[in-house]
């Protein structure tokens, strides 16, 4: 993100759930083989989760959209929950952390878009993009 300003929202934001989706697969996997890589994979999807939704509210908040505070809380209490866990992750807690993160793209994310194509019908949806999240840290 140059200047501050953010880059159009759906090739940017669905590049980075992918990626989250990705990496929560790293994680359900790396937990059959032990509670370290568990943590090791775990803790990757807990920064690439905290740079995703830095990078989400300030889309959100450039494009003005008037369910921010609400958006932002669904973000601060999954991250309170997220870093409670580590390598001891129990198949409840993956399933919580798979089933919040389909719910939300699927539901408070989904509801953004729809904001926008309607808010902002001068400027269409971009053609989805294969760009990975940002790796650096």
């Amino acid at each position: 993100m140059a200047g501050g300003r953010p880059r159009e929202p759906s090739s940017t934001i669905d590049a980075q759930h992918r990626a989250l989706f990705d990496q929560l697969h790293r994680v359900m996997d790396a937990r059959q083989r032990g509670p370290a890589d568990a943590a090791l994979e775990l803790a990757e999807f807990q920064r690439q989760v905290r740079a995703h939704f830095a990078d989400e509210e300030r889309m959100l908040a450039w494009r003005g959209y008037p369910d921010l505070p609400e958006h932002r809380a669904e973000h601060a209490a999954f991250l309170a929950e997220l870093e409670t866990m580590d390598g001891d992750l129990s198949a409840a807690s993956a399933a919580f952390l798979r089933g919040w993160l389909v719910n939300h793209t699927t539901g408070s994310d989904r509801r953004y878009l729809e904001w926008t194509a309607r808010a902002h019908p001068e400027r269409p949806r971009p053609a989805r993009s294969r760009q990975a999240i940002r790796t650096e840290t």
